[in-house]
């Protein structure tokens, strides 16, 4: 994606495109709205499935899934799951 345009994604503002996998992409989020004013604005890796599987019943189970067993994995080297 070389020519990334920030969006909004439901309650999130995607920032940056991170990289894509078979299943998904992953960008550099923060919540929508928020407060440019702020001290710090929460930074967060959102993971997206590609569109071309969002309307299949079989690729958002996996999805879920993984995000489930993912949000079970505490560890100081991994990223915690949030919101799912």
């Amino acid at each position: 994606m070389d020519s990334f345009q920030p969006q909004r994604f439901g309650d999130f503002f995607l920032l940056d495109f991170l990289g894509k996998g078979g299943m998904a992409e992953v960008f550099l989020a923060t919540h929508f709205p928020f407060d440019p004013r702020a001290a710090s604005i929460p930074l967060f890796a959102l993971k997206r499935l590609h569109p071309r599987f969002s309307s299949s019943r079989g690729f958002v189970q996996r999805l879920v899934a993984e995000a489930k067993w993912a949000a079970l994995v505490r560890h100081p080297n991994l990223v915690e799951v949030l919101d799912l």
